[in-house]
């Protein structure tokens, strides 16, 4: 009987030391994210151009091409030619999987090539005729390996301005850039180095973030100003900054975190340290959110300036100061408004009128979204809000 209870103890013993085991090796995320690095940059370094590589489990890549090829392994090279789709899973830190893929492009009218590397639950389609024309698509929620990210990132050659389409948007690229997506309906671009130009809209620098809202399809209708990138933002750019500098390609240079910086109390100026900005007189049928895209700032800073307590209470003719706006000359009204619009403009008053909500979509003046389903993060700006009553029929 002794012997069959300490038989017992014994097995209970292993069985307990077995268990924390698994949990330790579960829970050693840098561990997982050191040693996928690894092996992604001896996977994948000096990977010709016109080619994705398999840098380290798990990838999938879906052939477009009737030709036989094996693309399984880690180091598995296939021409982008023949995919159609590109996905990578995400961190699993008990399998000791996280998906990491390289793919070399060049651009239209181009020489030189840009890098394309996808971390974690990500995924890549790419059109069969415009190889830089891209739809990316990122895992977000709870993730159980913070250090392991899900995003997609590119870089271009030192001092080169590369053009690419992302999920619908023409941008102008320098460095590197990452994008992250934070629900079904909202993505983030972080600027590691260089520059992040929208065309028509907004440019990011270093160190800074834009926000866009897509629609269910993945088409980003439109991007935020430019913001400080967060303190976990700044982990997640020196993340995929990493991998770029073990596949060869950058010289990683740690991103700093944030540093808070005070926000004026409602009876304080707005500290503006490029002078005092300019003047704008509201016209029918512009509002805050292309009055903002027309000079180069934010909606924020323009409320912030005007002491503007509600960003829909603009009247026509009210004088703004627009603070370190440089005027594009873009329009800032709504196309083909001819002066008039169901655009959320207040009529012409001496007191503020609330801006009326558009209640028909006229050719040009509002963005058809009926595809959103409404899935912002939680930390959304609440600007976000006021733009959908603006913006979407």
């Amino acid at each position: 009987m002794r012997s069959k209870r300490l038989a017992v103890l014994i097995s209970i013993c292993v069985l307990l030391l077995s268990t924390q085991t698994i949990l330790a090796q579960a829970l050693d995320c840098v561990t997982l994210v050191e040693q996928s690095l690894n092996n992604f940059g001896s996977n994948c370094r000096d990977l010709d151009s016109g080619m994705v590589c398999y840098g380290n489990p798990a990838v999938q890549a879906e052939i477009n091409s009737t030709s036989v090829v094996s693309f399984s392994n880690p180091a598995d090279q296939l021409p982008l030619s023949a995919v159609a789709n590109l996905s990578t899973s995400g961190a699993n830190p008990t399998t000791g999987e996280w998906g990491l893929a390289l793919a070399n492009i060049i651009p239209a009218d181009a020489t030189e090539s840009v890098q394309i590397v996808m971390m974690g639950d990500a995924a890549l389609t790419l059109a069969p005729t415009v190889p830089t024309s891209l739809q990316i698509r990122g895992g977000f929620g709870p993730s159980s390996c913070a250090e392991a990210p899900s995003v997609v990132a590119i870089s271009t050659e030192p001092n080169i301005i590369s053009s690419l389409k992302i999920n619908g948007v023409d941008i102008s690229a320098l460095g590197l850039v990452v994008f992250q997506q934070e629900s079904a309906n909202a993505i983030k671009a972080l600027v590691y180095s260089g520059s992040l130009t929208i065309t028509g809209g907004a440019t990011a620098m270093a160190g800074q973030t834009l926000a866009g809202v897509m629609d269910n399809n993945g088409t980003i209708l439109f991007w935020s100003a430019p913001r400080p990138s967060t303190e976990a933002e700044a982990r997640t750019l020196n993340v995929a900054a990493d991998a770029l500098n073990r596949l060869g390609l950058i010289e990683a240079t740690p991103v700093p975190p944030p540093t808070a910086t005070p926000l004026p109390t409602s009876t304080s100026a707005p500290s503006v340290s490029c002078g005092s900005g300019v003047t704008h007189v509201v016209q029918a049928g512009e509002n805050l959110f292309r009055i903002a895209m027309r000079y180069g700032t934010s909606i924020d800073a323009i409320s912030q300036a005007n002491g503007l307590s509600n960003i829909n209470q603009i009247v026509v003719g009210q004088t703004l100061v627009i603070p370190c706006g440089v005027d594009s000359g873009s329009p800032s009204t709504a196309p083909n408004s001819g002066g008039t619009s169901s655009e959320p403009t207040a009529a012409p008053s001496g007191d503020s009128t609330t801006v009326p909500q558009p209640t028909a979509a006229g050719p040009g003046m509002t963005i058809d979204c009926t595809g959103f389903n409404g899935q912002l993060p939680a930390g959304a700006p609440p600007e976000f809000q006021a733009l959908f009553n603006q913006f979407c029929q």
